[in-house]
Formats: C-alpha cells, structure tokens, sequence
C-alpha cells in the first residue's frame, strides 16, 4: 500500500461558497464525512477548472479521500478533509509570462464600450492566419493524428482528454468568462444572441472583439516552442493598437 501523501491543488473561484472559501495557510479543511460536496484536489495545475476569476489557488495536502472517485485519467481526487499547505500567486497556473497572462486576463472587466468597437474592428487576417498555425503545431505535438488538423481553432476553449487542454492551458476558458461577463454588465441580454443550435452566444461584435483578444493572448500566454518573438508581436499588435503597449 503506498502511503505516500496526496499533495494537490485547490483553485477558490470568487465568491464560492464552500468551505474552501475560508482557507488559511496550516488550516485543516473538510469534515471527514464521506458525502458530498467533496472538496476536489487537482493532481497538477494544468487540469484545475478556473471557474469565476479571480480567485485563490492552494497546495493541500489530501487527509481523507472519499471512497467514490473518478477514474485514473480524470487526474483529480475527491477529498473530504485536506490541510492547507500553501497560498500560491494565480501566476502559476500558467506556462509561459504568468504574470502578464493573469494581467491581461484582470483587464477584460474593464473594458469600455469604445475598445469592445474598436478590438471587433481590428481584426488582423494575418494574425488570425498565425493564430491557427500555432494552435496546429500545439495539436501536432499531442496528438498527431487528431482530425481537427487544419480547421479554424478561432472560439476553440479546449480540447477534451489533452493536458493542457490547449496552448495555453485554461487561459482560454477564463478569457471567454469573463468576456462573456463583461459584455453582460455593459449591453445586458443584448450582448447575446441564439446560435443555429439555439444556444446564447456572444453578439457578432463581440465575438469579432474575442477574436482579436485571443490572438493577444496566444501572444502571450503560448509557450516559446510554439512561436517566435515576432510572432508574438503579429498576434499582440491589433490588441496593442487598442489598449497601448503596456496593455
């Protein structure tokens, strides 16, 4: 029997309320009971969902498993009681420039009517070009023989069962939430409309102003492996033209 400790990652999304939500360095987390909720431990950073950023990211330390848990794959335990070990910066949950990536994501709430035009306006043809050709050599290098070789990977979050879900890990999805949330603080139910599935999407201007941010944000936020120097600058430069350089 391996009784080598479980030491995880715990992501606290703004506003949760669980008991997480109260955790201090050396506090010990959980009743014990095996019953839900369960308090989910990340095997690695790459996998912890970034659910309503910003929030606070912890090492634990898992002191009870539940005995329901998921499959091996699925790289996370089900925890009843853990102890809190370390208060880690958001900046770890990325690869590449975290504090950059975590700036650039905490600025997409401030955005202003005027810049959501002007980011839908600059699309860059070029950049959207590279954009798909980074995302490729991302996709080649995990799995070869994957069918969305080639497709337009504009508005593609994650990919499911990779790790990371994506070149730059859960960047994306974080992006896309709070984007979607600022629309709705701005322009309220008009920021969305019905896609042909009859499913809320963002309207088509802001959808074009997500485009440009996700060019920014591989720019960014994808590891050097990926892209070049002046790659990053043909990805970031629509998004430099709106917001500055220090943006």
């Amino acid at each position: 029997m391996d009784n080598t400790p479980l030491i995880g990652y715990v992501y606290v999304g703004a506003d949760r309320d669980d008991p997480m939500s109260a955790a201090v360095v050396g506090a010990q987390i959980g009743s014990g009971v095996d019953q839900p909720p369960y308090i989910v431990v990340d095997h690695t950073l790459e996998r912890t969902l970034l659910t309503r950023w910003p929030g606070r990211l912890w090492r634990v330390q898992v002191l009870q498993s539940a005995s329901d848990q998921p499959l091996a794959y699925a790289r996370y335990t089900r925890a009843t009681a853990v102890q809190v070990l370390e208060a880690l910066p958001l900046s770890c949950l990325f690869e590449h420039q975290g504090d950059a990536v975590v700036d650039f994501l905490n600025g997409i709430r401030l955005l202003t009517p005027a810049q959501k035009m002007a980011l839908a306006e600059a699309q860059d043809p070029t950049a959207h070009q590279l954009y798909n050709r980074v995302f490729d050599r991302w996709l080649t290098r995990m799995n070869p023989e994957s069918q969305h070789l080639g497709q337009d990977h504009h508005g593609v979050i994650a990919m499911g069962g990779l790790n990371p879900r994506s070149p730059v890990g859960n960047a994306s999805s974080v992006l896309y939430d709070e984007l979607r949330k600022r629309a709705c603080e701005l322009e309220g139910a008009a920021a969305l409309v019905l896609d042909e599935d009859g499913d809320e999407c963002l309207h088509p201007q802001w959808h074009a102003a997500a485009d440009t941010l996700q060019n920014a944000l591989y720019g960014i936020a994808a590891p050097d492996a990926l892209l070049s120097p002046e790659e990053r600058t043909v990805l970031l430069r629509a998004y430099r033209a709106v917001v500055g350089e220090d943006g």
